[in-house]
């Protein structure tokens, strides 16, 4: 995938990389090649990374179970899943602005 720098302009081939901040804490970021602007993907802690792992189980186990359940079970467990994406979604977000945050 190719991206477009919004310091300097150029354009060049993403290269993902991970850094490890504290016992869990795992950002995932890629770096501007000439003027070295950083720029962070996403954050995840365990939490984050368990929440993933249970919408991965529920969502295999709505696919494989849609023609067998009744309407409203399939709803509940879609609106179940869709709860839980917005709590990720949150949890990232302030993980991602904690971790880019200018040092003081």
């Amino acid at each position: 995938m190719e991206a477009t720098c919004d310091k300097c302009s150029r354009k060049f081939e993403i290269k993902m990389k991970k850094r490890t901040h504290g016992i869990d804490i795992t950002e995932h970021y890629f770096i501007c090649p000439k003027c070295k602007k950083r720029y962070t993907s996403y954050v995840t802690d365990q939490k984050v990374r368990s929440l993933q792992k249970e919408v991965r189980i529920l969502s295999k186990e709505l696919r494989e179970h849609a023609a067998y359940s009744s309407p409203a079970t399939y709803k509940e467990k879609v609106d179940e899943v869709d709860k839980m994406h917005k709590e990720i979604k949150k949890a990232m977000e302030k993980l991602k602005a904690d971790i880019t945050k200018p040092k003081e």
